[in-house]
């Protein structure tokens, strides 16, 4: 390799190097109570057999991806929660089995690959919160936990759970991935959370792979 061909391999994995510093330091989130905000590309399914669908944990799937997403419930005692399956997006919903609860969250599950762990994140979420029939309104919110375990208060313009469509959305941009979710309402009236979407995000770690193959890609061409 010619002294050239270094200081410009170099200067890739530098460029490279910084992208990836930035997108690890950076948090930011977009949040919206608009139906048609965001629509994710990957719909959360139930009904799995392989899957817990009953207790104080359960879990979905989603339908591209597979990748599995787990719900439990910050109420005390524990709510016992369950998953409905269904056709259409209505028909795919977690439900407390006594009727209510005033949180929900959820979390991508940990993928077991070559005897390691890859932590599993979301770029964006979105979902529909549908309140107890007759209960009064309350207000809604929402925290997010990124892949640092910072947390971020959801600010939305409509922030109250009311009859019919509750869809909120959260948008991860500058670098920020989304590990968690707490959904919390001010009274003990949601129904059920149901129209999940995901957009799921690669393990931060990947940047430091990514470089490693552009940079042998660099040398070879070079090479040619």
């Amino acid at each position: 390799m010619t002294h050239a061909m270094k200081l410009s391999a170099t200067f890739v994995v530098a460029v490279l190097v910084t992208l990836c510093s930035q997108l690890e330091t950076q948090a930011d989130f977009i949040f919206s109570s608009n139906a048609n905000a965001l629509q994710p590309e990957e719909i959360v399914l139930y009904g799995d057999p392989k899957l817990q669908d009953m207790g104080t944990r359960v879990e979905g799937i989603s339908n591209i991806s597979g990748t599995i997403v787990q719900f439990t419930s910050n109420d005390m005692p524990l709510d016992q929660l369950m998953t409905i399956p269904g056709g259409g997006m209505g028909g795919n919903r977690v439900v407390p089995v006594d009727g209510s609860l005033s949180s929900l969250i959820f979390n991508a599950q940990e993928v077991q690959d070559f005897g390691g762990t890859d932590e599993v994140y979301f770029s964006e979420l979105e979902f529909n919160v549908a309140k107890v029939m007759g209960a009064p309104d309350s207000i809604f919110s929402l925290v997010i936990i990124d892949q640092f375990g910072n947390a971020f208060q959801g600010k939305f313009d409509d922030s109250i759970i009311a009859p019919g469509p509750n869809v909120f959305s959260v948008q991860a941009t500058g670098g920020s991935l989304i590990d968690s979710a707490i959904l919390t309402s001010s009274l003990t009236n949601i129904r059920d959370v149901r129209q999940l979407r995901v957009t799921v995000a690669p393990e931060p770690s990947t940047c430091a792979l990514i470089s490693l193959l552009t940079l042998a890609s660099f040398s070879r061409r070079r090479r040619k």
